[in-house]
C-alpha cells in the first residue's frame, strides 16, 4: 500500500532520465542539515542537487521530484559495476546530521516508502545502497547507520514473512550474531531496549539467533537476539 506523500515542495533541479531506463536502485542519503533548511536547499535551484523523496524528521514523506525525472542526488558514483546512479536510481533523503539521534517516525516511514517502490519498480537488493556505498571517496552517508544496520534492514525487504515472538527476558539487539556485537541504535540511551512482554517479528532462526524487529510492526532487519531470549507466540 502506498505511504501518504506529500507533494506540497518541488525541486527544479533534475533533467531527463537516459531513454530507456529502467528504475532499479534506490540510494540513500542523510541530508546532513537541519529541518527545515535542508528541504529548503533540495527545493532551491541555486543548490544545483536534490533527490526523489525527503524523510521529515516527523515522519511526512515529501516527492520533490518526479520518479520518471532523473533527480541529481548522487552525482560522480559507482558501485557492484555500475556508474552514473542518478540514470537509474531513486534518492532518498532522511533529515538527519551526523551525532544526532534519529527521530522515532523516520525509520518506519522510511521502510514504509522503500517497500512501496520495492513493489512497483524492480529494484535488485545489490543496488539498495547508502550514498557512501556509491561514492566512498566523497560521501559518508547514511551517517550513525553501521554497514551491518544497513543490510539487515535492506535485506529484510526480500525474506519471506516474519512471525511473532514475545520477548521472555529483558535485552537489547545486537547488530550480528555475536555476544559482543555492536549493538542497534534506538530510541533507549542510543539502544533499542525490549522488556519481558514486547512482541516482535522473527525472520530466521539460525545458530542460536533470532533475526528481529524491534516491535510487532516492523518486518525483521534491524539485528538479532540469541534465541533464548524469545519465544513464539
Amino acid at each position: 500500500m502506498a505511504p501518504a506523500i506529500n507533494e506540497s515542495r518541488r525541486s527544479p533541479n533534475y533533467d531527463v532520465r537516459p531513454p530507456g531506463t529502467i528504475i532499479d536502485s534506490l540510494v540513500i542519503h542523510t541530508t546532513e542539515g537541519v529541518w527545515p533548511g535542508d528541504l529548503d536547499w533540495l527545493c532551491s535551484a541555486s543548490s544545483g542537487v536534490s533527490c526523489h523523496y525527503v524523510l521529515a524528521p516527523d515522519g511526512t514523506i515529501y516527492s520533490i521530484v518526479d520518479d520518471s525525472m532523473r533527480a541529481w542526488h548522487a552525482g560522480d558514483s559507482s558501485y557492484a559495476g555500475r556508474s552514473n546512479f542518478n540514470n537509474f536510481s531513486l534518492g532518498i533523503e532522511v533529515s538527519h546530521q551526523q551525532g544526532q539521534a534519529y527521530k522515532p517516525a523516520q525509520h518506519p516511514a522510511l521502510t514504509a516508502l522503500c517497500a512501496w517502490l520495492i513493489d512497483i519498480y524492480p529494484i535488485n537488493r545489490t543496488y539498495i545502497v547508502q550514498h557512501r556505498d556509491v561514492a566512498p571517496d566523497r560521501k559518508i552517508d547514511m551517517t550513525n547507520v553501521s554497514n551491518a544496520q544497513f543490510a539487515n534492514w535492506a535485506n529484510a525487504f526480500y525474506v519471506p514473512a516474519s512471525r511473532p515472538f514475545q520477548v521472555m527476558a529483558p535485552c537489547a539487539i545486537f547488530t550480528d550474531r555475536r555476544p559482543d556485537a555492536p549493538l542497534a541504535e534506538g530510541p533507549d540511551f542510543g539502544m533499542v531496549w525490549l522488556e519481558v512482554g514486547d512482541v516482535i517479528n522473527v525472520g530466521q532462526l539460525q545458530d542460536g539467533w533470532l533475526w528481529v524487529s524491534p516491535n510487532a510492526h516492523d518486518p525483521p532487519g534491524i539485528g538479532f537476539l540469541p534465541a533464548s531470549y524469545a519465544r513464539p507466540i
